[in-house]
């Protein structure tokens, strides 16, 4: 269901995507080191921009070698000029995607004026133009569509705002989209390495995420894989994205860090006219049908509430330009779980005080807390029964994002901009586990701040720079212990801690210790073994993009500097953990749970800062010899070095022998 509060943009209701077909020929070879020739190649393609190239003829077909193009945005204000080369070409390159008006000029003809270009996201446009005779008069020309080839050899999906909003978007989530782009899929299985979207056959986790050209990527050091199903740190809000692309196979040598898909999103800027978006979608249980496995007269509730709004406006007209978005989602969700507990019967035979207060403190007060008690027959072999539990359990999840972006046109030659996102997601696991003292959530911050500089030296010569900060915070707060559970502590007779109640914190040795029963009879209580546990990584990213046209190349080189800090904490078996050893059912008895126990924990910090420096550096030629072949060179080298820990909590590995002496061993 949705509801539209407001939405002063003048959206179109139906869109469709179009495929140019490029009118040329030519062999095509690939060669090693990134180096490829093609016909024609991708020419002049910018990290978050557009390109538009064209001859400018007259009715003879005679190149006009005197003149001047210039690319004009109504939006902004800004306009771009090339002067015609020797042959009559003109240039644009690094130019924001969006639509323009082309102008061109030249002394004794009539200026050529095409009202609706179009330039997309890492798209190399060819326009032909042909001047006819006539000083001081304009031949305007609305039906350009048909002329504007994409010439582009790279494998790209390409998604412009339009096809966002006209395309079925479950979720309001882009990166579904992404399986639309020609050679991805989803990979079978859950989520993390080798699972999510595969671009070519590589890994998810092998993808390269790009906002506004900075870095996106989780870095996880030292796995040196990116973290979650596809490795992404934050989203922007869906109406925040003015087109985003999917690159999949020859992509040029200024991408590069990953082998697997190039997923480039470029934000919206403010225009000189103010607009503003505000929706909400909802789902809610009166909409609902019963779920199969639901006991029959209950329905699983899900409420779903995703609301927010986008604006855009001038700070100063043709000059400064302002726009921001919000999205909120809240969730909450009811579901049905079975859970197998002891029954009141066997926990009375109990004769150990310490067990037998952790399950009077659990097992009792769950089957009270909403659940619904069930007797199992199947297990009446324990000779005292057992208790079959079905309980409706709450899953909220909230998710708040905010978006920002400032642009600063100095001048036609000079452009900087800003962009900031912080996404705030909390699922709140108090209730999200059938057994008490069990359940656990996930709360996460990621932030990312891109500061972008375009300065042209000349209409030929284009220098980019970006500074990018993101930061990602991880953390999984645990389900707190009653407070009966916690006085059942003192009944402990042996041990360090004999006498006193356990503590409160599931990070300390005398906490509440995780039961199970290692023949998987009863379901485990408390929180996992391998808690607590959280993480935090930071990347600072440094680049610079120096483009050049000269004659018929156009020249680019550039660097990258990635600096990450990863800190973080994961360790299995850091808490206490009381295992029931039991391997048959028929062997389960009050003298197995009262006496076959074990302690065990790992003392010290799994706390780690890890710390790594990536570069990437590129060189690359594209020779348009005629405007059927283009000749493109390519190469990139990156630097992945060995990482390093901040507080030297890494050492070499070895082995003992016998006689407990070192053995010789590979370098790690």
């Amino acid at each position: 269901m949705t509801r539209t509060l407001y939405d002063s943009e003048d959206l179109p209701t139906m869109y469709f995507l179009r495929f140019s077909k490029v009118r040329a020929f030519g062999p095509a070879l690939a060669l090693a080191l990134g180096m490829a020739v093609t016909a024609p190649a991708v020419f002049a393609q910018a990290n978050i921009g557009g390109s538009l190239h064209g001859t400018v003829t007259d009715k003879t077909g005679a190149n006009i070698a005197t003149g001047t193009a210039t690319l004009s945005s109504a939006d902004m204000g800004t306009s771009y000029k090339s002067p015609l080369s020797k042959t009559g070409v003109y240039q644009f390159s690094s130019i924001p995607p969006g639509k323009y008006v082309l102008a061109v000029e030249s002394p004794g003809f009539a200026e050529a004026k095409f009202t609706d270009v179009v330039i997309n996201l890492n798209q190399d446009e060819l326009l032909p133009v042909s001047l006819a005779v006539g000083a001081g008069t304009t031949v305007e020309v609305t039906s350009e569509g048909d002329k504007v080839v994409t010439t582009d050899t790279a494998v790209v999906g390409l998604f412009t705002s339009e096809t966002i909003k006209s395309l079925p978007l479950n979720g309001r989530d882009y990166q579904n989209l992404i399986l639309l782009s020609p050679g991805v899929s989803r990979s079978a299985g859950g989520t993390g390495q080798g699972s999510g979207v595969v671009a070519s056959g590589t890994r998810a986790t092998n993808n390269n995420y790009l906002i506004d050209g900075a870095d996106n990527n989780d870095p996880v050091v030292p796995s040196g894989a990116a973290g979650g199903s596809n490795g992404q740190i934050g989203a922007v809000p869906l109406d925040e994205i003015a087109e985003f692309s999917v690159i999949t196979t020859n992509g040029s040598a200024e991408f590069g860090r990953s082998s697997g898909a190039i997923v480039n999103v470029v934000t919206k800027s403010g225009t000189n006219t103010i607009h503003g978006t505000l929706f909400e979608f909802v789902r809610n249980p009166k909409f609902n049908t019963r779920q199969w496995f639901d006991p029959v007269g209950f329905k699983s509730a899900l409420k779903q509430n995703d609301f927010g709004g986008r604006f855009g406006l001038p700070l100063i007209k043709d000059k400064t330009f302002m726009a921001g978005a919000y999205e909120g989602y809240r969730q909450r969700q009811s579901l049905t779980t079975t859970e197998f507990l002891p029954s009141l019967e066997l926990i009375n035979t109990v004769t150990n005080p310490a067990f037998k207060g952790l399950l009077q403190s659990f097992y009792p007060n769950t089957i009270s807390n909403g659940g619904v008690a069930i007797t199992n027959a199947n297990f009446t072999n324990t000779g005292v029964g057992s208790i079959s539990q079905i309980r409706k359990l709450n899953n909220p999840l909230d998710n708040d994002g905010g978006f920002v972006r400032f642009d600063q046109n100095w001048s036609d030659r000079h452009q900087t901009f800003l962009t900031g996102s912080i996404n705030n997601i909390v699922s709140n696991g108090a209730n999200t586990a059938a057994v008490l003292y069990s359940g656990y959530g996930s709360t996460s911050r990621p932030y990312h701040f891109v500061l972008g500089d375009n300065f042209a030296f000349s209409a030929r010569t284009i220098n980019t720079a970006r500074v990018a900060v993101q930061r990602t915070a991880y953390s999984f707060p645990g389900e707190a212990a009653p407070a009966a559970a916690l006085a059942s502590g003192a009944a402990r007779v042996g041990g360090p801690y004999a006498g006193l109640a356990y503590s409160a914190s599931i990070a300390s040795a005398n906490g509440v210790p995780t039961l199970s029963d290692t023949s998987g009879i009863f379901s485990a209580l408390g929180v996992p073994s391998n808690f607590p546990q959280g993480r935090a990584s930071n990347t600072f990213v440094e680049s610079d993009e120096l483009s050049m046209v000269r004659g018929k190349h156009q020249f680019k080189v550039g660097a990258e500097l990635r600096r990450i800090q990863e800190n973080g904490y994961f360790s299995n078996a850091v808490r206490p953990v009381v295992s029931i050893l039991d391997s048959t059912l028929a062997g389960f008895d009050a003298a197995t749970l009262s006496s076959q126990q074990q302690y065990f924990f790992l003392t010290g910090t799994s706390n780690r800062g890890f710390r790594e420096l990536e570069q990437g550096y590129f060189a690359q030629d594209s020779w348009r010899i005629t405007d059927r072949f283009t000749l493109e060179l390519g190469l990139r080298y990156e630097i992945f070095p060995p990482f390093n820990e901040s507080k030297g909590l890494v050492t070499q590995g070895y082995l003992e022998d016998a006689n407990n002496n070192v053995e010789q061993c590979t370098s790690i």
